[in-house]
């Protein structure tokens, strides 16, 4: 009896470390994907484990893009007033700049610090929001207390499902949804993320308290180009200006001797052009007018940057 409690112990064991967790592991910088409004009917899905989650039949459009950034694309102003910040998100429309997000990747949970509006305006949470924390999996609830400006509320966020997710974009097999919810608040936040290899948002909406559904987006990634190899908090060794420009743009730094070659990619992160650097200057006229990331290989690392052509 006690070698088969020991053997179904060992069973049991392997089934939980299986399961579909949350974790740190988000998509690399230069990763871009469309945040798309969703305009046919969203049904609510069942929790649980092992479920089927079929969104595919629902109509979508294109509101915003969020584009992956390294810490460079950033400005002073940005790092002072976030500080503890090291994971960015671009927001366009078309090839405009909306806006960055600003997040904190610690060591157990995801953090959303604020975000500088189009207009170059700071908007900072009253107390960092925590996402979701790391090693979450069915049944797992992180709760948080903090206090705004009309007084203090608890906010919970529960793992209350795991499965498969079909969208417009492609099915998932290692989905985690995490439900967000007030005390005293009658509206649930359901998200829908892909937990291997990363955690992708794909899908969210907002089940009210009548039952409706409401707040509707679904998410389509492109990945970031082969061979970026640049973390987090590392600082260029070199950069470009004017940002934004009309077309020329020169090369800066301590390092541009180490440069070999060049990759331009637009927002959807298609090769537009490839060169072997000469000189400081590198022209764009070529271009439409748009978000461009530049891929800068040295003889040591990979570096990628953000240019806007006007």
């Amino acid at each position: 009896m006690k070698r088969i409690f020991i053997y179904l112990s060992s069973m049991v064991s392997l089934t939980l470390l299986a399961q579909p967790t949350t974790h740190s592991v988000m998509p690399a910088i230069g990763t871009v994907y469309s945040f798309n409004t969703v305009t046919g009917a969203i049904t609510h899905a069942a929790g649980g484990s092992g479920q089927f989650w079929n969104f595919n039949p629902i109509a979508n459009s294109v509101t915003l893009t969020y584009s992956i950034i390294p810490l460079s694309a950033t400005t002073a102003s940005d790092q002072s007033t976030f500080p503890a910040a090291n994971y960015f998100r671009l927001k366009s429309l078309g090839s405009m700049t909306v806006g960055i997000d600003f997040l904190h990747i610690q060591n157990d949970r995801l953090i959303e610090l604020g975000e500088r509006g189009s207009g170059g305006n700071y908007n900072m949470k009253p107390v960092p929001y925590t996402t979701y924390t790391f090693g979450m999996n069915v049944g797992s609830t992180h709760v948080s207390t903090y206090t705004t400006g009309v007084g203090t509320t608890t906010r919970t966020v529960k793992c209350d499902g795991t499965g498969t997710l079909t969208t417009p974009y492609g099915t998932f097999n290692n989905a985690i949804r995490l439900k967000t919810y007030n005390i005293g608040d009658a509206d649930t936040l359901f998200s829908y993320y892909d937990s291997q290899p990363e955690m992708r948002l794909h899908l969210h909406y907002v089940r009210k308290g009548d039952n409706s559904i409401a707040n509707k987006f679904v998410y389509n990634y492109n990945y970031a180009p082969s061979g970026i190899n640049e973390t987090i908090n590392k600082e260029l060794l070199f950069n470009v200006y004017p940002n934004p420009t009309n077309g020329i743009i020169k090369f800066k730094g301590q390092d541009l001797n180490t440069i070999k070659n060049i990759t331009i990619y637009n927002s959807t992160l298609q090769k537009c052009m490839e060169i072997e650097m000469q000189g400081e200057n590198l022209s764009l006229e070529s271009l439409q007018n748009g978000l461009y990331f530049i891929e800068v290989k040295s003889s040591a690392s990979s570096s990628l940057m953000k240019v806007i052509k006007n």
